[in-house]
């Protein structure tokens, strides 16, 4: 049996479910990073507007999620794959919920400009725009990785993690910080905190699709932490 045979389960129609699959996958995350990266403006530019727009937006990301999930349930029903490709079908719902997840973050995110007064705030804005670039940046990475069945260097993740972490305790820090010598600070403070929390949590949800990434090519379970 050749490798063409092998990599798509020996069918026609198996590659034409899975080209469809790869077709809902990326329709959905070039969606969902597109309203990342309108949540991160949202916030930087305190517009409401925007924050509007990206919600209406989750309705398409539930669409998108649902198509994938039913291409997955086709590939597993009508053939019998194996080896990458099993893995590859099996992953895609997982990393479907941290995409989707991670949609609702960029709403959330968008949603912090009802309470944060930018011009005030202009120093601690410009360390969440660093933390959002980073975030952002992972979280694209993880997707191309996994689209394309690539093992990225765990090692240098784990470093790109790391910063993303720190850099976002010493935002929790310091906003507290001023909470506490301002407190009349306190409500857009906190809406501050919740925005780093969930940039963030889009940061975790890449980890967890490059974990994925890595199970697809080698078959094996690492995990960062």
């Amino acid at each position: 049996m050749n490798e063409t045979r092998k990599s798509f389960g020996g069918t026609i129609r198996f590659k034409e479910l899975m080209d469809e699959l790869n077709s809902y996958l990326g329709k959905l995350t070039d969606l969902v990073i597109e309203m990342i990266e309108k949540g991160h403006k949202a916030l930087i530019e305190d517009d409401e507007g925007l924050f509007k727009k990206i919600e209406e937006n989750l309705c398409k990301v539930h669409e998108l999620s649902y198509q994938v999930e039913d291409s997955v349930q086709s590939s597993l029903a009508l053939h019998q794959p194996f080896a990458s490709d099993l893995r590859y079908i099996l992953s895609t719902l997982k990393i479907t919920n941290e995409i989707h997840r991670s949609a609702h973050d960029a709403v959330h995110i968008a949603n912090s400009t009802t309470y944060v007064d930018i011009a005030l705030n202009k120093e601690l804005i410009k360390r969440v725009v660093e933390l959002a670039k980073r975030a952002s940046l992972m979280f694209e990475k993880s997707i191309d990785a996994f689209r394309h069945r690539k093992e990225l260097d765990i090692t240098e993740w784990k470093k790109l993690d790391d910063r993303v972490d720190s850099l976002h305790a010493k935002l929790i820090d310091d906003i507290i910080a001023k909470i506490q010598k301002e407190p009349s600070w306190a409500r857009a403070g906190m809406s501050l905190v919740l925005a780093t929390r969930y940039i963030e949590r889009i940061a975790d949800h890449a980890c967890n699709i490059v974990e994925e990434s890595i199970f697809v090519v080698t078959s094996k379970r690492v995990k960062i932490e």
